[in-house]
C-alpha cells in the first residue's frame, strides 16, 4: 500500500511539473539546467529503469530511443525503432543487428544516436519554455533549540559614568528605642592623697565648774 502511495505521488508530482515542461526528482529540486526537460539528482539514490523478461519485452514496441532492463539477459536493451539491441553485447539485437555506436548532445535540445550500422536518429528538441515560479511553500515547523554555546571572552570594563546630583535628604525617622543599659566601666585608678590641712589655733580655758556633791558612803565589808 505505502508503494502504491508513493507512485501516485510521483505521478501527481510528475502531472504538477509538466505545466513547467521542466522537472527536477532528487536533491536540489529548485535547481534545474535551462536546456533540461528532466533531471535526476541523488548521492544516495539511483535511476532504475523499467524491469521486464525478453518476452515482456519483445511484446513492446515504444518510440524509437526507449530503453528497458531485460531481466533474463541482466541487460539494458535499446529500441532502434523496429527491434530491440543488447547494448551489453556491443548493440547486438536479441537476433543480430545495429546498436548505438555514440550519442551527441548537439547543444539545441536535441540529441542524436549514431548507430553502428552508419545510421543515425535525432530527437526532438527536448528543451520546454521555462515554466513560471511556482508560489512559495509554507514555511517549516520551527527547529528544536540548539545547545547553549560556551560563555564568551568577558569584555572590557566601560567608562565610569559621571557622579549624579545628590538627592534630596529624607525625612528624620522616627526615635528609635532606648538601647539596654552598658556594661559597667572598670573603676579608675585612686586618686592622690590631698595635702593636710593647717592646725587649728588652741581654743581659750573654760572657767571652773562647781564642786559636785558629795557621793553616798558604801556598804561595810
Amino acid at each position: 500500500m505505502n508503494k502504491f502511495k508513493k507512485f501516485l505521488f510521483f505521478l501527481l508530482f510528475i502531472g504538477a511539473n509538466c505545466l513547467t515542461a521542466q522537472v527536477k526528482i532528487g536533491e536540489n529540486p529548485n535547481s534545474i539546467n535551462a536546456a533540461s526537460i528532466i533531471e535526476l539528482e541523488s548521492t544516495t539514490k539511483a535511476f532504475v529503469l523499467t524491469r521486464v523478461s525478453n518476452t515482456q519485452m519483445e511484446n513492446i514496441a515504444p518510440l524509437r530511443g526507449a530503453m528497458v532492463y531485460n531481466t533474463d539477459a541482466q541487460c539494458i536493451f535499446f529500441y532502434s525503432g523496429t527491434k530491440w539491441y543488447n547494448l551489453c553485447k556491443g548493440g547486438s539485437s536479441t537476433t543480430g543487428g545495429v546498436g548505438i555506436q555514440s550519442t551527441v548532445d548537439n547543444g539545441n535540445g536535441t540529441f542524436t544516436f549514431n548507430y553502428t550500422d552508419g545510421t543515425n536518429f535525432t530527437t526532438p528538441n527536448l528543451k520546454g519554455a521555462k515554466g513560471d515560479t511556482g508560489t512559495q511553500g509554507a514555511t517549516g515547523a520551527k527547529g528544536e533549540t540548539g545547545a547553549k554555546g560556551d560563555t564568551g571572552a568577558q569584555g572590557i570594563q566601560g567608562v565610569t559614568g559621571t557622579k549624579g546630583l545628590d538627592g534630596i535628604n529624607g525625612s528624620t525617622g522616627a526615635k528609635g528605642d532606648t538601647g539596654a543599659t552598658g556594661i559597667q566601666g572598670v573603676t579608675g585608678a585612686k586618686g592622690l592623697d590631698g595635702i593636710n590641712g593647717t592646725i587649728g589655733i588652741n581654743g581659750t580655758t573654760g572657767d571652773k565648774g562647781d564642786t559636785g556633791a558629795a557621793g553616798t558612803n558604801g556598804t561595810n565589808g
